[in-house]
């Protein structure tokens, strides 16, 4: 279980962006859902199923689990994860996880599903744009984004045919770039909208392959990673910036 744990974390805390994660367990799948305090990212996981996780909880003060996960006592042949339950309105979902190895014991607390915001649900889109990006253009992307490093947005769009982003707004009289991602696009997409660059950057590491990359017109991008364990969606609703003054 601490692999997968482990794992959970990996795709959600350690993007510095996401604080807290619902799991829904049943025999079939495991079910991970998280997004941020301002929306801006909205995550939704589907892992195989995790048996000890079973039920309907919170991850939540994941520094500290992640701590336990990787403290070295922890990770030993005769260590172990207990994983306490609890019963309460006829649902029965994980209280606590308790460390033990080397004889050393930690307590992680699971929170109520309850402290939860509600998570906003995605309806099968029909993507206006549904592409691969290699990553050799997001290396590049990022690259480009390390020298604009006081830039923190991303203007995208598709101009002849080509996939562009641009670090700064294209209209820009400050220092500004555009990368272009992907050629040969095939979309009516015409509007132009902004997203946090370290936002698609930290998604976009976690995974060493090709990025799968979805958008629709009105400003929503998708990034979709697959592995070992299941699947991840990153929902990315284009950002608004409120202009004071």
């Amino acid at each position: 279980m601490r692999e997968q744990l482990l794992e959970i974390i990996n795709f959600t805390y350690d993007l510095k962006i996401l604080e807290k994660v619902l799991v829904t367990t049943d025999n079939y799948e495991t079910l991970v859902e998280s997004m941020d305090d301002h929306k801006n990212v909205i995550m939704k996981g589907k892992l195989n199923p995790i048996p000890e996780l079973k039920g309907k909880f919170v991850l939540c003060n994941m520094d500290n689990l992640k701590g336990y996960c990787n403290f070295a006592n922890y990770k030993t042949e005769d260590s172990k994860i207990t994983v306490k339950r609890k019963e309460m309105a006829g649902e029965n979902f994980p209280e606590e996880f308790i460390f033990t190895g080397g004889g050393t014991k930690s307590t992680y607390r699971c929170a109520l599903a309850s402290t939860m915001v509600n998570q906003p649900s995605f309806k099968k889109a029909d993507w206006d744009l549904d592409i691969k990006i290699s990553k050799s253009k997001i290396t590049e992307f990022s690259q480009m984004a390390a020298i604009l490093k006081t830039e923190p947005y991303v203007f995208i769009e598709i101009s002849n045919g080509d996939l562009i982003f641009n670090i700064g707004s294209p209209d820009s009289t400050e220092n500004h770039a555009s990368v272009t991602m992907a050629t040969d696009i095939d979309s009516d997409i015409k509007n132009i909208f902004q997203w946090n660059i370290q936002h698609i950057l930290s998604i976009t590491k976690l995974t060493t392959g090709d990025i799968h990359f979805r958008m629709l017109a009105r400003g929503l991008i998708n990034i979709h990673i697959v592995n070992d364990y299941g699947e991840y969606d990153y929902y990315l609703p284009r950002i608004i910036v409120e202009e004071v003054g």
